[in-house]
């Protein structure tokens, strides 16, 4: 055997006992040996990176665009697109994303959805289409198999796809239904540093062996290692790990799914919640949330961010019903709202935006009166400080020192105002 296929064979032997572990582990000393495991992973890992390329370090090969085969001089590739909008790219294919919501607002659905749609190559939400129809790994840690069955039946049913089409999706599709089962990308070492956890080693090897579309993780939650939501390092380096995903065969898309903040929610806008390394790090990001009419409710799908493509309009959703044409089983999956049902949504996502914009301008007029406020109690308080040190001078005949931090003019007998004898 050779030292690359050793060192594979000790890597995998090392991941499937901690999987196992993770399955299965119920005595108090188990978390120890997990993290023993994971250190001795990384230490073979280096090792045999070392091997492979001594010189490279940890930024690969180190050579101009010119020795790389690389110029500039004629037009560069076009982009390949996952979904397009009105004939503009919309989600690119090698490009990782994160969708965030409430819960309840059909995050997990809408992406069951997409699913559909790029193993059927049918439009998503009829607003999106799907510009390379393939392979989906539709990962959702937070469910079982009969509940993801229950969401694609349901989603079939709402985009009328007949049972040849459903077979198709079928033999595209691989889901993983994960409730229960830890599945973390990222883990921190014994000295609180956050490195690539076993299953995702274990990913991109079971990815290796199909060409992909699309991948989705559902939720971040789940697949974030820890302190990710309130750690910037920890969230950066998570995205790092799901960017590895991409270089699998095919180049897919990857979506993670992530909750807004409660108090986004309320206000009517949702953001992406936790650290700000998550948002500034993926390079997509879009936002649903729920949009209340006085006689009917929906939700608007908001792109927040993209660093590929042009920004496109809210799109705006209803919940598929036999009111709205749908046949029965379908309840629960999104469809694009009729020209009169949007109109009224958009009234009210303005009306909402107007009282969201209005409060934070509230919140930021607070935040500088309390500044001003206390920038002036403490000129008060040096005032008085200096008054009383003052009085205290002429009533003992000695200079009282200031607090700490602070200088004062003091006197000496003999010495003029500016050091003049």
């Amino acid at each position: 055997m050779s030292d690359d296929n050793a060192r594979a064979e000790q890597i995998g032997k090392l991941q499937a006992e901690f999987l196992k572990l993770a399955r299965e582990a119920t005595e108090p000393a188990a978390p120890e040996r997990m993290r023993g495991i994971l250190d001795a992973i990384g230490s073979v890992s280096r090792a045999w990176s070392r091997e492979l390329a001594p010189n490279a370090g940890p930024f690969g090969e180190w050579r101009t665009l010119a020795e790389a085969g690389v110029t500039f001089a004629d037009p560069p590739p076009r982009r390949a697109w996952l979904l397009t909008i009105d004939g503009e790219g919309a989600l690119p294919l090698g490009k990782c994303g994160v969708l965030a919501a409430g819960g309840g607002t059909g995050k997990t659905m809408a992406l069951v959805q997409l699913a559909l749609a790029v193993a059927t190559g049918r439009p998503w939400l009829d607003r999106f289409q799907v510009a390379r129809p393939g392979r989906v790994l539709l990962a959702l840690a937070e469910e079982d198999l009969e509940e993801v069955t229950r969401r694609l039946y349901r989603a079939a049913c709402a985009m009328d796809l007949d049972r040849a089409q459903r077979a198709e999706a079928a033999a595209r599709i691989v889901a993983l239904p994960l409730a229960g089962t830890p599945c973390a990308l990222t883990l921190k070492d014994k000295q609180g540093n956050t490195n690539e956890a076993p299953a995702l080693a274990a990913l991109r090897e079971r990815m290796s062996e199909s060409e992909w579309s699309l991948v989705v993780l559902d939720p971040l939650s789940r697949w974030a290692g820890d302190d990710t939501e309130i750690d910037n390092a920890a969230a950066t380096r998570f995205v790092q790990a799901v960017e590895t995903l991409v270089s699998a065969p095919g180049s897919p898309a990857v979506l993670v799914a992530h909750h807004s903040s409660k108090a986004s929610a309320a206000s009517g806008a949702a953001n992406v919640r936790g650290a700000s390394g998550i948002v500034d790090g993926f390079r997509w990001a879009a936002t649903m949330d729920r949009v209340d009419a006085s006689d009917v409710t929906g939700v608007r799908l908001h792109l927040a961010k993209t660093n590929y493509t042009r920004a496109w309009d809210d799109v705006f959703l209803t919940w598929a019903s036999t009111e709205t044409g749908h046949e029965k089983g379908a309840e629960g999956a999104l469809v694009l709202a009729n020209d009169a049902t949007r109109a009224k949504l958009e009234d009210a996502a303005a009306t909402s935006d107007g009282r969201a914009d209005a409060e934070t301008r509230r919140k930021n007029a607070e935040a500088r009166s309390r500044n001003a406020e206390t920038k002036a109690q403490a000129e008060a308080r040096r005032t008085r400080e200096a008054d009383e040190r003052a009085a205290r001078k002429r009533a003992t005949g000695r200079a009282i020192p200031p607090p700490s931090g602070e200088l004062v003019e003091v006197e000496i007998p003999g010495v003029g105002p500016k050091g003049e004898a």
